[in-house]
């Protein structure tokens, strides 16, 4: 959390010397449009302003200020800490089937969630992954989901619907 809450911060760039980021850099950074990273750079990556490991296979971080819906492109495997925490603005999320970990805080605060789309190969709800997602109100949990983290929904004051498979044998 670095940068965290940089309220007015809208565009950065990461070196090509930076070898080592830490969970949520810019979390709840409701301005910050791109992310970009320096040719060089041997461990990260920017696609479309969104900042993702070298080899493309794990979320790091989403700008904040990117509005409406994203689809996370096919071939990720990981969301990483508090990867989309304060996207106030993230209306519709996309998962494809080859995420198969979403970690804690991945969706904290995003407060205008209103549709997510977990993928099939989920085996746990990581603690505080929806914490704060008003706008949330129907979600399904895959079947491979076999445990559901502590407050992974607190605070999702507009959840109505949950359908819960029979393969959870854990919530936290």
């Amino acid at each position: 959390g670095a940068f965290a809450c940089c309220n007015n911060l809208t565009e950065i760039t990461i070196p090509a010397g930076v070898t080592a980021i830490g969970s949520g850099p810019f979390g709840f950074c409701a301005e910050l449009k791109a992310i970009q990273v320096e040719s060089g750079n041997t461990e990260y990556v920017s696609v479309d302003g969104v900042l993702y490991s070298a080899d493309g296979k794990t979320l790091i971080q989403f700008p904040g200020g990117f509005a409406d819906g994203y689809s996370i492109p096919e071939g990720v495997t990981a969301i990483g800490p508090e990867a989309f925490s304060g996207s106030s603005f993230l209306t519709e999320m996309d998962i494809p089937e080859s995420v198969t970990v979403i970690a804690d805080g991945a969706f904290d605060g995003c407060t205008a969630l209103t549709r997510i789309t977990l993928p099939d190969g989920l085996t746990e709800i990581a603690p505080f992954t929806f914490e704060s997602c008003f706008a949330l109100s129907h979600i399904r949990i895959p079947e491979g989901v076999t445990a559901i983290g502590e407050g992974a929904f607190s605070n999702c004051t507009g959840l109505i619907s949950v359908k819960l498979p029979g393969s959870v044998g854990t919530i936290g």
